[in-house]
Order: C-alpha cells, then structure tokens, then sequence
C-alpha cells in the first residue's frame, strides 16, 4: 500500500507540474519578434503604344507585303514558282515575328524595399532594366505632381491601364534617374514604408 500511494502521489506531482507550465505558457507567453508580412509583390504592365510603334508595325507589314509579292512575281516569271513562294512565305514569317517583338511588357518587382524593373519582349526574352533600393527616392508622386528637369537619365516603363508615378533618385551607374512607372495599389504599399521622404 505504501509502494502504491507513493507512485500515485509522485504520478500527481507530474500531472501538477505540466498544468502548472502550460498555465505559465498560456498567460505568459513569452514575446515573438515582429515578422515583416508582405513585403514580396510583383506586377506585369503592357507597354503603352507611341505613334512610333504604330507607324513601325505599319511599315513592317506594308513593306513585307510589297516585298513578299515582288519576289513571288519575278521569280514566277523566272519559272521558279516554288523559289518565289519559299522566300514570299519566309519574308510573312520574318514580318510577324517582327511585329511580335514589338510586343512589350514591363514587370515589377518589390522585395523588402529594393524595387526590380525587367522588360520582356515577345513574351520571352527578359531583361533587367533597373534595381533600386525605394529609400533611395529623393521624390516620389503622381506624374502630374512630377517637376521638369535636365540631365536626367528616364526609365520609361509605365503600362496600359494604370495611374503613372514618379521616382527621382541617384543610381551608381546611370547617374540622376527619373523612372516613370504605373504601380498598382499592392505595389504601392509596399514601397511608401520605406521611403525615407521628409523623414
């Protein structure tokens, strides 16, 4: 008997002690250090097109129409059909690949406050453009808001269907830059906790 109430006894003890700790974790949960949440976003624009870009794409399908039809006449009356409507049909290949590259997308990308900006052609070919860190910004703002400078080295890569921004900074390569750009909302509140601005 005495064997039996000393294990109960010592089994309680146990019992008491592992309330006893969760008791203590519950109301005295030791601190956490603050996690940065969101601080990864990106966003893909199209391109806004120019006068240039329309007038390119115009020249391109009226010069390889002529073209394509010129070869595809003067070898016929060579009596090389088949040569003529090899090279008319890669003249209409090279041509719309032309036009495909004129296809322009310009990606962003905030991690942590340092701001990407890639350009993709074509849907394939990527390029880095521009890394900055967002407390680099000496102005930030709606375009509208934005002064006229000289000297300044311009990323234009604002898109279709967005407000445009501005971002004047130093960068150790390109000198004072000004990037225009059409950042949406998530972009956007991503990069104002870090701009140092009047701070």
């Amino acid at each position: 008997m005495q064997v039996f109430f000393l294990k109960s006894l010592e089994k309680y003890a146990k019992i008491s002690q592992i309330k006893a700790g969760m008791f203590l974790y519950i109301f005295h949960k030791p601190k956490e250090n603050p996690i940065k949440m969101d601080t990864y976003a990106e966003q893909l624009v199209i391109k806004e097109n120019t006068t240039l870009d329309t007038l390119k794409r115009v020249l391109i399908i009226a010069g390889g129409f002529i073209l394509a039809v010129a070869l595809f006449l003067f070898f016929s009356i060579l009596g090389l059909l088949p040569v003529g409507a090899i090279l008319a049909l890669g003249i209409a290949i090279g041509a719309y690949f032309l036009i495909l590259n004129l296809g322009i997308e310009y990606e962003y990308i905030i991690t942590e406050g340092e701001l990407d900006i890639d350009k993709i052609v074509a849907k394939r070919t990527r390029t880095r453009l521009l890394t900055i860190q967002v407390e680099k910004f000496k102005e930030y703002g709606i375009i509208t808001d934005a002064k006229e400078k000289e000297g300044l080295t311009v990323f234009m890569v604002n898109g279709k269907g967005y407000s445009d921004y501005y971002a004047d900074f130093t960068h150790k390569t390109h000198g004072e830059c000004r990037l225009i750009f059409s950042p949406d909302e998530k972009i956007r509140s991503l990069i104002e906790p870090y701009l140092t601005i009047n701070k």
